[in-house]
């Protein structure tokens, strides 16, 4: 995918994790060292696993029930943050595709940040079904809140399907080794496509390029290549150049 037409900003707060990304390298990108949140001061918690450093407090009884947090979540230092809203972020414009791992404050960030994500097209995001912090909104809160972007539940990552076993028991002495409680996943969530006559074609392009670059999600490719067709602003052949792009990316199926 050609970098000219995407700008990439991202976000990070915390210190050490906002270093190690000023180290990579991407065109047109830029690095910013906020706390995202509702403008507010707040205490950040650096926990023994980075991963688990929050705005929010690990939950005692997730933490007691899913043991192998439990390590992770220990605090190791305390520090008061001026977090800065979505909507206050000037290097910021507009947000087409917004992706959020931030422990429990996902919630917060989008409802602070209304104007900056009112023509969002994509939003991935890390989801709980299970609250592993105090306070922590979970997916039917999650989910209320990003349909009012007239956005709908599109995928999974299938990287990020967190399984985990539930204590006490313990598998072949394997405390990683899981049964069937989901605790987290990242979901995807796009804007409504079966209403593409309300968005532009910028929009619609931008959608078609996420959806086949990032997700491998052909079918809405395809739907937006068709959509563009329809109204003249693409060619007719393009859909027979698409299906021969498909069958180089090995689909198995017939389009």
């Amino acid at each position: 995918m050609n970098s000219d037409y995407f700008n990439l900003i991202c976000v990070e707060g915390h210190e050490p994790a906002y270093n190690d990304l000023k180290k990579l390298k991407y065109n047109n990108s830029e690095f910013l060292n906020y706390v995202v949140g509702d403008g507010s001061e707040k205490t950040f918690n650096i926990c023994k696993g980075e991963d688990m450093s929050s705005l929010l407090i690990p939950s005692k009884k997730s933490m007691e029930t899913f043991s192998i947090y439990k390590k992770r979540a220990e605090i190791l230092d305390r520090k008061k943050v001026k977090t800065k809203k979505l909507d206050d972020i000037d290097e910021i414009q507009n947000v087409d595709f917004l992706q959020m791992d931030v422990q429990g404050s996902e919630l917060e960030i989008i409802k602070n940040g209304i104007n900056k994500l009112s023509k969002v097209l994509f939003i991935e995001t890390e989801i709980s079904f299970v609250n592993l912090y105090e306070n922590e909104p979970t997916f039917g809160e999650m989910d209320i809140e990003l349909r009012k972007f007239g956005l709908i539940p599109h995928c999974l990552t299938k990287n990020h399907i967190s399984k985990n076993i539930i204590s006490p028991m313990v598998l072949n002495n394997d405390p990683f080794k899981n049964l069937n409680q989901i605790v987290q996943t990242n979901m995807v969530y796009v804007k409504d496509f079966r209403y593409l006559e309300k968005l532009s074609d910028i929009e619609i392009k931008k959608i078609c390029i996420v959806a086949h670059y990032c997700y491998k999600s052909w079918d809405l490719a395809f739907r937006c290549i068709m959509s563009l067709i329809e109204r003249k602003i693409l060619e007719t052949k393009v859909i027979d150049e698409y299906r021969n792009i498909l069958k180089n990316e090995n689909l198995e199926r017939n389009i």
